[in-house]
Protein backbone atom coordinates (compact mmCIF):
# COMPACT_ATOMS: atom_id res chain seq x y z
CA UNK A 1 0.00 0.00 0.00
CA UNK A 2 1.10 3.54 -0.72
CA UNK A 3 -0.26 6.92 -1.83
CA UNK A 4 -0.36 8.06 -5.47
CA UNK A 5 -0.61 11.69 -6.60
CA UNK A 6 -1.80 12.21 -10.19
CA UNK A 7 -0.91 8.58 -10.90
CA UNK A 8 2.59 8.79 -9.38
CA UNK A 9 3.03 6.62 -6.27
CA UNK A 10 5.18 7.49 -3.30
CA UNK A 11 8.46 5.53 -3.39
CA UNK A 12 7.80 3.93 0.00
CA UNK A 13 5.34 1.06 0.57
CA UNK A 14 3.44 0.50 3.83
CA UNK A 15 1.30 -2.15 5.49
CA UNK A 16 -1.64 0.27 5.38
CA UNK A 17 -2.37 3.85 4.39
CA UNK A 18 -5.36 6.05 5.12
CA UNK A 19 -7.10 9.31 4.23
CA UNK A 20 -4.59 11.44 2.25
CA UNK A 21 -5.09 15.20 2.48
CA UNK A 22 -3.48 18.07 0.63
CA UNK A 23 -1.63 20.68 2.63
CA UNK A 24 -3.54 23.93 2.02
CA UNK A 25 -2.18 26.15 -0.73
CA UNK A 26 0.32 23.56 -1.90
CA UNK A 27 0.71 20.29 -3.80
CA UNK A 28 2.08 18.47 -0.75
CA UNK A 29 0.07 15.55 0.63
CA UNK A 30 -0.16 14.12 4.14
CA UNK A 31 -1.40 10.63 4.97
CA UNK A 32 -1.47 8.28 7.96
CA UNK A 33 0.77 5.30 7.20
CA UNK A 34 1.46 2.06 9.03
CA UNK A 35 4.58 -0.03 9.38
CA UNK A 36 4.00 -1.87 12.62
CA UNK A 37 2.37 1.17 14.23
CA UNK A 38 0.84 4.24 12.65
CA UNK A 39 2.62 7.49 11.91
CA UNK A 40 2.06 10.50 9.65
CA UNK A 41 3.88 11.08 6.38
CA UNK A 42 4.08 14.00 3.98
CA UNK A 43 5.08 13.30 0.38
CA UNK A 44 6.29 9.88 1.51
CA UNK A 45 8.53 11.20 4.30
CA UNK A 46 7.67 10.16 7.88
CA UNK A 47 7.18 13.27 10.03
CA UNK A 48 5.58 11.78 13.18
CA UNK A 49 6.97 8.97 15.36
CA UNK A 50 5.47 5.53 14.72
CA UNK A 51 3.91 5.15 18.17
CA UNK A 52 0.17 5.11 17.46
CA UNK A 53 -2.33 2.25 17.36
CA UNK A 54 -4.58 4.45 15.23
CA UNK A 55 -4.15 7.78 13.46
CA UNK A 56 -6.50 9.67 11.16
CA UNK A 57 -8.32 12.97 10.47
CA UNK A 58 -5.15 15.07 10.24
CA UNK A 59 -5.79 18.83 10.02
CA UNK A 60 -3.41 21.73 9.37
CA UNK A 61 -3.46 24.87 11.51
CA UNK A 62 -4.57 28.07 9.75
CA UNK A 63 -0.93 29.17 9.37
CA UNK A 64 -0.09 25.67 8.01
CA UNK A 65 2.70 25.24 10.58
CA UNK A 66 1.14 22.64 12.90
CA UNK A 67 -0.83 19.45 12.30
CA UNK A 68 -3.39 17.92 14.65
CA UNK A 69 -4.89 14.46 14.24
CA UNK A 70 -7.08 11.92 16.02
CA UNK A 71 -4.90 9.19 17.53
CA UNK A 72 -4.91 6.22 19.89
CA UNK A 73 -1.81 5.05 21.77
CA UNK A 74 -3.73 1.98 22.95
CA UNK A 75 -6.74 0.26 21.43
CA UNK A 76 -9.88 2.19 22.36
CA UNK A 77 -8.04 5.09 24.04
CA UNK A 78 -8.64 8.08 21.77
CA UNK A 79 -7.19 11.57 21.98
CA UNK A 80 -5.62 14.33 19.86
CA UNK A 81 -1.95 14.57 18.89
CA UNK A 82 -0.36 17.86 17.84
CA UNK A 83 2.83 17.68 15.78
CA UNK A 84 3.27 14.07 16.86
CA UNK A 85 2.75 14.67 20.60
CA UNK A 86 -0.43 13.09 22.05
CA UNK A 87 -2.54 14.74 24.73
CA UNK A 88 -2.85 13.05 28.12
CA UNK A 89 -6.64 12.83 28.41
CA UNK A 90 -8.31 10.00 26.49
CA UNK A 91 -11.82 8.68 25.89
CA UNK A 92 -12.86 5.14 25.07
CA UNK A 93 -15.55 5.90 22.49
CA UNK A 94 -14.39 8.31 19.79
CA UNK A 95 -12.77 11.65 19.01
CA UNK A 96 -14.00 13.63 16.01
CA UNK A 97 -11.81 15.63 13.60
CA UNK A 98 -10.03 18.47 15.47
CA UNK A 99 -10.78 22.16 14.95
CA UNK A 100 -8.11 24.87 15.24
CA UNK A 101 -8.82 28.33 16.62
CA UNK A 102 -8.41 31.12 14.05
CA UNK A 103 -4.95 32.00 15.42
CA UNK A 104 -3.92 28.32 15.44
CA UNK A 105 -3.01 28.37 19.14
CA UNK A 106 -5.90 26.25 20.44
CA UNK A 107 -7.57 23.02 19.34
CA UNK A 108 -10.99 21.60 20.14
CA UNK A 109 -12.78 18.39 19.22
CA UNK A 110 -15.91 16.40 19.98
CA UNK A 111 -15.34 13.41 22.28
CA UNK A 112 -17.53 10.41 23.06
CA UNK A 113 -17.56 7.82 25.82
CA UNK A 114 -18.20 4.20 24.96
CA UNK A 115 -20.50 3.96 27.98
CA UNK A 116 -21.82 6.78 30.20
CA UNK A 117 -20.19 7.10 33.60
CA UNK A 118 -22.36 5.72 36.41
CA UNK A 119 -23.78 9.03 37.65
CA UNK A 120 -24.86 10.13 34.16
CA UNK A 121 -28.15 9.28 32.54
CA UNK A 122 -28.10 6.85 29.58
CA UNK A 123 -26.79 8.26 26.32
CA UNK A 124 -25.15 11.27 27.99
CA UNK A 125 -21.81 10.37 26.48
CA UNK A 126 -20.78 13.38 24.33
CA UNK A 127 -18.62 16.37 25.29
CA UNK A 128 -15.85 18.68 24.05
CA UNK A 129 -12.10 18.59 24.62
CA UNK A 130 -10.09 21.81 24.34
CA UNK A 131 -6.30 21.79 24.64
CA UNK A 132 -6.32 18.48 26.55
CA UNK A 133 -9.11 19.62 28.92
CA UNK A 134 -12.41 17.72 28.72
CA UNK A 135 -15.48 19.73 29.65
CA UNK A 136 -17.06 18.41 32.88
CA UNK A 137 -20.54 18.52 31.34
CA UNK A 138 -21.75 15.58 29.22
CA UNK A 139 -24.60 15.61 26.72
CA UNK A 140 -26.88 13.39 24.65
CA UNK A 141 -25.28 15.02 21.59
CA UNK A 142 -22.90 17.86 20.77
CA UNK A 143 -22.04 19.56 17.49
CA UNK A 144 -18.79 20.93 16.06
CA UNK A 145 -17.01 23.38 18.37
CA UNK A 146 -16.91 27.02 17.21
CA UNK A 147 -14.09 29.32 18.31
CA UNK A 148 -14.49 33.04 18.86
CA UNK A 149 -12.35 35.12 16.48
CA UNK A 150 -9.75 35.75 19.21
CA UNK A 151 -9.69 32.06 20.17
CA UNK A 152 -10.56 32.78 23.80
CA UNK A 153 -13.95 31.05 23.84
CA UNK A 154 -15.35 27.82 22.43
CA UNK A 155 -19.09 27.42 21.90
CA UNK A 156 -21.22 24.57 20.65
CA UNK A 157 -24.78 23.43 20.19
CA UNK A 158 -25.80 20.69 22.68
CA UNK A 159 -28.75 18.37 23.29
CA UNK A 160 -30.18 16.94 26.50
CA UNK A 161 -33.51 15.14 26.88
CA UNK A 162 -34.58 16.15 23.35
CA UNK A 163 -34.08 19.84 24.16
CA UNK A 164 -31.33 22.05 22.75
CA UNK A 165 -29.18 24.91 23.99
CA UNK A 166 -25.64 26.28 23.72
CA UNK A 167 -22.56 25.85 25.89
CA UNK A 168 -19.43 28.00 26.11
CA UNK A 169 -16.20 26.76 27.69
CA UNK A 170 -18.18 23.96 29.35
CA UNK A 171 -20.84 26.24 30.85
CA UNK A 172 -24.39 25.51 29.70
CA UNK A 173 -26.97 28.23 29.10
CA UNK A 174 -29.99 27.90 31.37
CA UNK A 175 -32.48 28.22 28.50
CA UNK A 176 -33.78 25.33 26.35
CA UNK A 177 -35.31 25.26 22.87
CA UNK A 178 -37.09 22.90 20.48
CA UNK A 179 -34.44 23.41 17.79
CA UNK A 180 -31.33 25.56 17.41
CA UNK A 181 -28.54 26.31 14.94
CA UNK A 182 -24.76 26.59 15.48
CA UNK A 183 -23.62 29.75 17.29
CA UNK A 184 -22.03 32.65 15.43
CA UNK A 185 -19.61 34.95 17.26
CA UNK A 186 -19.43 38.67 16.56
CA UNK A 187 -16.13 39.93 15.07
CA UNK A 188 -14.97 41.15 18.49
CA UNK A 189 -15.99 37.86 20.14
CA UNK A 190 -18.11 39.56 22.81
CA UNK A 191 -21.53 38.61 21.45
CA UNK A 192 -23.19 35.67 19.71
CA UNK A 193 -25.97 35.38 17.16
CA UNK A 194 -28.23 32.51 18.24
CA UNK A 195 -31.03 31.14 16.08
CA UNK A 196 -33.71 28.95 17.62
CA UNK A 197 -37.26 27.65 17.52
CA UNK A 198 -39.24 28.17 20.72
CA UNK A 199 -42.92 27.29 21.10
CA UNK A 200 -43.26 26.97 17.34
CA UNK A 201 -41.73 30.39 16.58
CA UNK A 202 -38.36 31.16 14.99
CA UNK A 203 -36.13 33.66 16.78
CA UNK A 204 -32.80 35.34 16.18
CA UNK A 205 -31.16 36.55 19.36
CA UNK A 206 -27.96 38.49 19.91
CA UNK A 207 -26.66 37.98 23.43
CA UNK A 208 -23.43 38.90 25.22
CA UNK A 209 -21.12 35.94 25.76
CA UNK A 210 -21.16 36.85 29.45
CA UNK A 211 -24.84 35.86 29.66
CA UNK A 212 -23.80 32.22 29.33
CA UNK A 213 -20.42 32.43 31.03
CA UNK A 214 -21.82 34.41 33.97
Amino acid sequence: NTIAIDGKPWPEAYSWTWGPKFKPNSHRVTAPVQKGKWSLAIDGEIIWPAIFRQLWHQVFSPDEVSIAAVVALKNGKWTIAVDGKPWNNTVDGAVVEPVFSPDGKKIAAIVKLDEPVVELKPYRVWSIIVDDYIWPEWFDMVWDPVFSPDGENVATKVERNHKYTWAINGKVWNKEFDAIWPPIFSPDGNKMLLRCIENGKYYRRIIPVSEILG
